[in-house]
């Protein structure tokens, strides 16, 4: 006898069993995903009976989701500002953390008293610029082609190093249709390709966890790829390395920023003063945690 929707709805409930109110919102992601059904749909359509294969399909993923497998994973998918990006095993799952590192580098081209809104992503305003932006550590590309569709007429690079992610990266970048330059290569050996004072933007989200906190991560996160995570013994590696390496392919006033981890701003600024950024501001996070630096080359 074929399950109705409603039933494969209870039924996939009766499986997490506890786990179902912590997993609530991730069950209804792959309930949607599996059976292409929204709310309205979902509420007149309850008696219909969906296909065998995909009844199996759907509990698969549930088991997937009892084993700590991120959603994102899962479905294949994930949102970013008004991006619908592929994601998978091998490339880090972009946060809403990392929205607000685009954010402050909007802020930088605002004036002060300018109200934020988002529906700035929807309807740009910053479409003039036409300066050259790199994106460090790229990943998936979320950075990178979220600063495309915002200063539509900039030049936007996005570098990458593992082939895993840097394949998300390609696919993402021809799904959207932007016209970016991807690189797949080492950031820090990459540098002579391009001249000194080029960069307008130099945005990074490296990695930035404490090598000795890696055990202790949810066992989500675990899921995602340790070198996307792993920032060394203070977690302050790349951050580092690439303010040594990148400061001089920045032009004067040209900006640097980057998401950081928690308790780690105060020392990314102090490295950033040792090397002449000026006009360095912190932004924190939704839940009010330090969470971007940015700041203007001087020197």
């Amino acid at each position: 006898m074929n399950l109705t929707l409603l039933e494969v709805y209870k039924s996939g409930k009766s499986f997490l069993k506890e786990a179902f109110c912590e997993l609530k919102s991730e069950f209804v992601i792959i309930f949607e995903d599996t059976f292409k059904v929204d709310k309205l749909n979902f509420f007149l359509n309850g008696n219909e009976c969906p296909e065998a294969l995909n009844v199996k399909i759907f509990f698969e993923k549930l088991k997937r989701l009892k084993n700590n497998e991120p959603v994102q994973y899962i479905v294949g998918s994930c949102s970013f500002l008004n991006l619908n990006l592929e994601v998978g095993p091998g490339v880090f799952i972009p946060r809403k953390d990392t929205e607000i590192l685009i954010e402050s580098i909007i802020d930088k081209f605002l004036s002060d008293n300018f109200e934020r809104k988002r529906s700035l992503f929807e309807n740009p305003i910053c479409t003039k610029f036409n300066g050259n932006i790199i994106d460090l550590c790229s990943g998936s590309g979320a950075i990178a082609l979220s600063l495309k569709n915002i200063f539509k007429n900039s030049n936007v690079t996005a570098v990458e190093i593992y082939n895993s992610a840097f394949s998300f990266l390609k696919s993402n970048s021809k799904k959207k249709d932007m016209n970016i330059d991807i690189i797949l290569g080492d950031i820090f050996r990459i540098l002579n390709d391009f001249e000194n004072n080029f960069f307008d933007i130099i945005v990074s989200n490296p990695p930035y966890i404490r090598e000795r906190d890696l055990e202790f991560l949810d066992a989500t996160i675990k899921y995602e790829p340790e070198i996307a995570l792993n920032g060394g013994e203070d977690g302050l590696v790349f951050f580092k390395k690439i303010i040594k390496n990148w400061t001089k392919k920045i032009k004067i006033n040209g900006i640097l920023a980057f998401e950081v981890g928690i308790n780690q701003s105060r020392s990314v600024v102090s490295i950033m003063k040792n090397f002449g950024f000026k006009n360095i501001k912190i932004f924190n996070d939704f839940a009010g945690i330090e969470r971007v630096v940015i700041g203007n080359r001087s020197v």
